[in-house]
């Protein structure tokens, strides 16, 4: 699908545009379910190429766009990486720690069964397995965790 992009006075209003974009701004036209299959130069719409986003380090870096450039008579998307700010980062790292601690609580909840009296495991291995997952929290770097494997 082709993304498309509305410019008023050389610049980029809206993007992406949606069909319903188009009906709300042109309420006397008719569009087509498909917007790839028409020419929407008439009402200031251009296509724009897609271009892979880029690598990013999700722990020290953050991602922006696309938003749309214009590169020799072509619009092509535009990703920008830049560097979180010291703000941003302590933000980042809360967020992946709560996310850590979420999928931790999960998998303990999911082992609960394992230490009931009459369950059919080697009790040793399970309770092993949910410290050393009541342990991920200490570990130092919240995006590189090593969380323990699941005994069988």
């Amino acid at each position: 699908m082709t993304k498309l992009a509305f410019i008023e006075d050389g610049e980029v209003t809206e993007f992406p545009v949606t069909r319903d974009f188009l009906k709300t701004k042109y309420p006397n036209t008719s569009f087509p379910l498909d917007l790839d299959t028409v020419d929407l130069t008439d009402f200031k719409c251009v296509k724009v190429t897609s271009t892979p986003r880029p690598d990013y380090t999700l722990a020290t870096q953050k991602l922006t766009g696309p938003v749309p450039e214009l590169d020799n008579d072509t619009w092509k998307e535009k990703w920008t990486v830049s560097d979180l700010s010291a703000e941003e980062k302590k933000a980042s790292d809360n967020s992946q720690w709560r996310s850590a601690r979420a999928q931790r609580n999960q998998e303990l909840i999911d082992s609960d069964w394992t230490q009931v009296a009459d369950a059919p495991v080697d009790k040793a291995a399970w309770a092993t397995y949910r410290q050393e997952l009541r342990d991920v929290t200490k570990q130092s770097d919240p995006y590189n965790l090593s969380w323990p494997i699941i005994p069988t």
